[in-house]
């Protein structure tokens, strides 16, 4: 991983986002501090999923709040000058997001996805376009 997170900034990828949701804190301060190193921090941002705590020990660019997750209040509150965002899956949730104070949206799923069957069909591009819009 932190090879591929070294290529990805290399080749300018702008942010990378760590979803690592069932790894323990240690290890995932451990990977967030190595990726950190690993990549170039004017050109790739690193975003990690609902965990202020690493965002802050860690030094990232932000912290990413997936749809019960933490407000971007909260974010701005401990994580001043960090990026925040939020996943929404509608345009209400969307602009919802947007009056709540993220930075930027993850919109989906808009494509069939086993991982995100659980919000139901895909959105699909017309959605994705309304959202953009």
């Amino acid at each position: 991983m932190l090879r591929k997170a070294a290529s990805l900034s290399k080749y300018g990828v702008a942010a990378i986002q760590l979803r690592e949701k069932q790894m323990p804190a240690g290890e995932l301060l451990r990977l967030a501090l190595d990726i950190r190193k690993k990549v170039n921090r004017k050109v790739t941002k690193i975003i990690v999923n609902d965990r202020i705590d690493i965002a802050m020990l860690a030094g990232l660019s932000g912290v990413h709040s997936v749809t019960d997750g933490i407000s971007a209040d909260y974010i701005r509150k401990f994580c001043r000058g960090m990026i925040s965002g939020k996943s929404v899956h509608s345009l209400k949730e969307a602009l919802h997001a947007e009056k709540a104070g993220y930075d930027y949206v993850l919109y989906g799923p808009v494509f069939r996805t086993p991982a995100k069957v659980k919000y139901g069909k895909p959105q699909g591009l017309r959605k994705l376009n309304e959202v953009c819009s």
